[in-house]
């Protein structure tokens, strides 16, 4: 997906993603809901947050935590060897 996604190092939430943040949200409202969603602030979390609490009925805040995040691990991005490389990359 490096190749041939939009934002390699930030990609959207592919569409089966939104069809599963779409259910969790109904299988979550159906046993009591949740008022508070933390998310990783990659755009693919924030994206499945807000869609999961779109079904449920008292849904009140989704927090992005950057303690949540992942990070890029050497052997995957061998090309990368710091953060400034990583979003010179990215542009």
């Amino acid at each position: 997906w490096i190749t041939e996604a939009h934002n390699p190092w930030d990609p959207y939430l592919a569409e089966s993603g939104h069809r599963e943040a779409v259910r969790l949200g109904l299988y979550l409202n159906e046993r009591g809901g949740v008022h508070r969603i933390l998310s990783s602030p990659f755009l693919r979390c924030v994206e499945h947050a807000h869609l999961t609490a779109q079904g449920i009925d008292e849904m009140y805040d989704i927090y992005p935590e950057e303690g949540l995040c992942q990070f890029l691990h050497g052997s995957l991005f061998p090309e990368v060897t710091t953060t400034e490389e990583l979003w010179n990359l990215s542009r």
